[in-house]
């Protein structure tokens, strides 16, 4: 009886750690760096905050009362005007441990000749991205 319980407390050993070791190691940091662009450039900075850490998303907050007291005409141009580009990972650079990297984007015009391929830089710029926990990454700061 006692090799079967010892022979059974292995087995679940075994299983707890190939189900641990199997599990996804999260969303990627570039997935969370595109997605936060996305909405940020779309000035839907509700959206853009739950990807940010608490400080800045305060900040982000603090934007969308300074946009949702402007004219609607206004609300409408800028949001016209964003629609038309879109954010591209250029570069990932980690810093001391890999808990925090620099993620360099261009945001380029959605908008392409129909004569040739090419999507013109609009922007060059970076963010700074920190992981919050073992599945998560949060962006700390804009323009690093």
């Amino acid at each position: 009886m006692k090799k079967i319980l010892t022979a059974a407390g292995c087995f679940m050993a075994v299983a707890t750690l190939l189900t641990i070791s199997c599990k996804p190691a999260g969303e990627k940091p570039e997935n969370v760096a595109t997605d936060f662009l996305t909405a940020y450039l779309a000035a839907d900075f509700n959206k853009a905050a739950g990807f940010c850490t608490n400080q800045l998303s305060g900040e982000l907050k603090e934007a969308v009362k300074e946009i949702e007291n402007l004219d609607e005409p206004l609300k409408k141009q800028i949001q016209a005007s964003t629609a038309t580009f879109a954010p591209q990972i250029d570069k990932i650079e980690k810093l001391g441990k890999g808990d925090t990297l620099i993620i360099n984007y261009s945001v380029v015009s959605k908008d392409i000749d129909s004569t040739s391929n090419i999507v013109a830089d609009v922007i060059k710029s970076s963010l700074m991205i920190v992981r919050v926990d073992a599945a998560g990454w949060k962006v700390l700061k804009l323009n690093k």
